[in-house]
């Protein structure tokens, strides 16, 4: 099966290259790195603390998996999903994006293998209000990047 993974301009660390026209429906991972501990309100999620380190959201696009994608990379949009509040942060670096198309895996069966990664620590109920998935933001101490490219 192909990966494809995106380069991110300025981004510390990147990943594989993915042509956007290649995969228009799929699951994706969003790593991303949090300088400073922090809490804010999400949706209608109690108040949540989020400590400093780095983070991996799974999500998926059943088409337009690249503007889907570029959404994510924008700071100024509107808040739609759980994982927008963090996006829209200047304070939060997107370090990588990894996308997978559809018949390799299910959203939630690649976010269990995120959770499994040593480390890892789910942020309860985050992004994960269609499914019975624990969360589908994971919580790492340390970059979390070289197990995200072994998937």
């Amino acid at each position: 099966m192909r990966t494809y993974s995106l380069t991110l301009p300025k981004a510390r660390k990147s990943l594989r290259k993915m042509p956007a026209s290649e995969v228009d429906a799929g699951y994706y991972l969003l790593c991303l790195k949090l300088p400073a501990s922090i809490s804010l309100r999400v949706g209608s999620l109690k108040q949540l603390h989020l400590k400093e380190g780095s983070y991996v959201y799974c999500g998926s696009a059943r088409g337009r998996l690249s503007r889907r994608i570029a959404r994510h990379l924008k700071k100024g949009k509107t808040v739609r999903w759980h994982i927008d509040y963090l996006t829209t942060r200047k304070d939060v670096v997107i370090e990588g994006v990894r996308a997978f198309p559809l018949e390799m895996t299910t959203e939630c069966g690649l976010n269990r293998q995120v959770q499994q990664l040593p480390g890892a620590e789910a942020i309860a109920r985050f992004g994960c209000s269609d499914c019975s998935c624990t969360s589908h933001l994971t919580f790492f101490r340390r970059s979390p990047l070289s197990a995200i490219r072994r998937l």
